[in-house]
């Protein structure tokens, strides 16, 4: 992900200095600011990565081993119909 945004913020800055439609000074330079900006995230995303601790063997899987007791009948008699 990393080298794809840093050839996506070098090429942004090329093209903006190359293919200006009209010579708008202020169009020019919002884009070629557009680029810089996504390099400047490339360089955040790369610290962070550095600063990760390497893991020396990944986590075992484990499973959940969980049981219900059974209970007593609560009652016997579930339903009754008086003068029906």
């Amino acid at each position: 992900r990393a080298r794809t945004q840093r050839e996506w913020s070098s090429q942004g800055v090329r093209n903006a200095m190359r293919k200006a439609p009209d010579n708008d000074k202020n169009r020019r330079r919002a884009a070629t600011e557009s680029s810089e900006k996504q390099a400047q995230k490339v360089r955040q995303m790369e610290s962070r990565i550095a600063r990760l601790e390497e893991v020396d063997e990944p986590r075992k899987e484990w499973t959940l081993e969980f049981t219900i007791g059974s209970a007593p009948r609560s009652s016997a008699v579930v339903a009754t119909l008086d003068k029906a």
